[in-house]
């Protein structure tokens, strides 16, 4: 369903905008060892990336009951929540949200709202406090969340694009259906995401960048990264 032009860009915020994979890691290795030791260590040769493989829900069932995974889940959200002051965008994501029209952006993720709008806060987004964020705390899945933006906004689904990183992104936006635009440099390798039915494989912010250039020029004031 590859659209011509994009009126409204919907981001995750982990994996895409937050360079947060490290407090990520630490955050699983604690409680890991406070409460599921049964779960596999990680070191230099199996990271994130190996275990948050396929759909997030399930990437734990190896090793956890359904509700152990939910348990641990909730436990790594408060985590992250908690190391909110050690998280950073990734490098040219401040310029790229400078670029967008607020009312034609949003941010749609399993994070906390407090998380997102601290990080984009201390990373100087002028943005920070009108964004439109659809969070852990509405109650909400990410198709649900996609689908409550635009509702809320008279976006068609056609005329929509979503930005993510994982397996899991690729599924809900397929199950709405709307286009999505998943990046290789978040949790999911490019060989875990290739072949799984993304509108747009993304390597680097630059590539993303092009990417809104070419399909979603409305949702640009300019660009000069």
């Amino acid at each position: 369903m590859e659209n011509s032009q994009y009126q409204q860009i919907l981001f995750d915020f982990d994996g895409v905008l937050c360079d947060s994979i490290n407090a990520a890691t630490q955050s699983y290795q604690r409680i890991r060892s406070a409460d599921f030791p049964i779960l596999p260590s990680l070191n230099d040769t199996l990271t994130l990336h190996d275990i948050y493989v396929g759909r997030l829900a399930d990437a734990l069932l190896p090793w956890l009951s359904v509700e152990q995974s939910a348990q641990f889940f909730h436990r790594h959200t408060e985590a992250m929540l908690a190391a909110a002051s050690e998280l950073t965008l990734f490098s040219g994501v401040a310029d790229l949200m400078a670029t967008l029209h607020p009312d034609q952006v949003a941010i749609v993720t399993s994070s906390y709202e407090a998380v997102v709008r601290h990080v984009f806060t201390q990373n100087g987004i002028a943005t920070a406090r009108d964004l439109r964020i659809v969070a852990r705390d509405a109650g909400l899945s990410k198709a649900r969340g996609i689908e409550h933006v635009l509702n809320e906004r008279g976006v068609v689904r056609e005329r929509a694009l979503y930005v993510g990183d994982l397996e899991s992104d690729i599924h809900h936006c397929r199950s709405l259906p709307i286009d999505c635009a998943i990046v290789s440099y978040g949790y999911n390798r490019r060989s875990q995401l290739e072949g799984k039915g993304a509108t747009y494989l993304i390597d680097s912010i630059d590539e993303l960048v092009t990417l809104l250039e070419s399909k979603a020029f409305s949702c640009l004031r300019s660009l000069k990264l």
